[in-house]
């Protein structure tokens, strides 16, 4: 819509690469010379360096096999989310194919990937996003809100309430819930996110009725 080239998601992957270690370079050396397919560094100074060392934390997100490579090698957190693929953007058949197994079994590629290159597996924290994610009073009011959220968004119910990236649910609901996740599949940062507005008292509910339990 800009008219900002969109390359197919191999030379996407293959940009963020070079960037990532770019970025670290120039973040930890006092000079940095690159010679890269998508960039090209020749004495490049940084300042100022950061506080955090050995740099700030990297956060990646996606789902596919590439990215969950490059998580291996870079991040410091990985937000696993539904595949977006050559579109760019999660598709509904991406998000239902997104469930408790298939976000197992990513956690479980991630750090497979990590050991085989001779990294430690648990350096990398796995992160969740919720983009929608709404507390309500009784377990019929979840029912019939996720219901209404389905409808919002062209999908079958039961895919919604199978998504990792979905929680509507009562405060005791949700308390449960990201208990299960966090052991279930090593969750360590949970992003509640605000598709649907952000809402001041949901947020003091949050803290007061779930994370203040957890």
């Amino acid at each position: 819509m800009t008219g900002i080239p969109f390359p197919p998601v191999t030379e996407r992957l293959a940009m963020l690469d070079e960037s990532l270690t770019c970025m670290q370079s120039l973040w930890a050396n006092e000079r940095t010379n690159f010679a890269g397919k998508y960039y090209q560094l020749s004495d490049a100074i940084l300042w100022p360096k950061p506080i955090q060392q050995p740099h700030p934390p990297i956060l990646l997100g996606g789902g596919g096999n590439g990215l969950l490579r490059l998580a291996a090698k870079h991040a410091d957190y990985l937000n696993i989310i539904s595949p977006v693929g050559k579109l760019g953007r999660m598709s509904a058949g991406a998000l239902g194919r997104m469930n408790d197994q298939a976000f197992r079994e990513r956690v479980d590629f991630v750090r497979a990937e990590a050991k085989r290159i001779g990294r430690d597996p648990k350096a990398i924290k796995i992160s969740n996003v919720m983009l929608v994610f709404m507390l309500v009073d009784t377990e019929e009011a979840a029912r019939q809100t996720l219901a209404a959220v389905a409808q919002m968004f062209h999908v079958a119910t039961e895919i919604l309430a199978a998504s990792p990236a979905v929680f509507i649910g009562t405060p005791k609901q949700c308390v449960a819930e990201l208990t299960r996740r966090a052991e279930h599949w090593s969750v360590s940062q949970f992003i509640f996110g605000a598709a649907m507005g952000i809402d001041e008292k949901q947020i003091r509910r949050l803290r007061q009725e779930v994370i203040s339990q957890i």
